[in-house]
């Protein structure tokens, strides 16, 4: 914990990047962001949009070709070439997936992927056939949107995602909520 400490303390950015899922949780677990995790694999067939209600509100993943499921695989863009975009209803502060390329014969394959936040921030990372990691941690800005955009070998490939993490920060009257509860315990404790 000190260690992470030291390394936040020199940290400016408003937006952390992270390439793998156990980062992703120890930055998360100690800024008290809170995840709850989505799997897409269970989806099949064809979909104009997803919507999937949480604890933490709505995520919606949609493309303008709609999406394709392949059970017990990913969530795809229906067309190659077309972007991926999940909105999240809640005040999200992070997010996390475990993201692919998919090439025209639904094959994984090896490139690019662009992500990029509603404020702008953009990440571009390189996924192997087997895809991927990438997360983003917002220290100020509500994350609203994460859109994902393919470059495969054959120009372009069809961005996919297989599961997704959203942190939510609790809110005060929450925090409030749990402190008192936390109190109340104590004090039955002692007597």
């Amino acid at each position: 914990m000190l260690m992470l400490s030291s390394l936040c303390g020199y940290v400016q950015a408003d937006v952390v990047v992270v390439d793998s899922y156990d980062s992703y949780d120890l930055v998360t677990d100690a800024l008290g962001i809170g995840n709850e995790s989505f799997d897409f694999s269970t989806y099949d067939g064809s979909f104009t949009s997803v919507g999937v209600v949480t604890s933490s509100g709505t995520v919606e993943v949609s493309a303008t070709s709609g999406l394709e499921g392949v059970l017990g695989s990913y969530l795809m863009t229906d067309s190659i070439g077309d972007t991926l975009v999940i909105d999240f209803e809640e005040e999200v502060k992070a997010v996390g997936g475990n993201f692919f390329l998919i090439d025209q014969f639904q094959l994984p394959v090896v490139g690019l992927m662009e992500l990029e936040l509603s404020d702008g921030t953009t990440f571009l990372t390189s996924l192997r056939s087997d895809g991927g990691f990438a997360g983003f941690i917002s220290s100020r800005a509500t994350i609203e949107s994460l859109t994902l955009r393919g470059y495969g070998a054959s120009v372009f490939a069809a961005p996919a995602v297989s599961s997704l993490k959203i942190g939510v920060v609790p809110a005060p009257a929450g925090l409030a909520l749990f402190g008192c509860v936390g109190l109340v315990r104590s004090r039955k404790r002692r007597h």
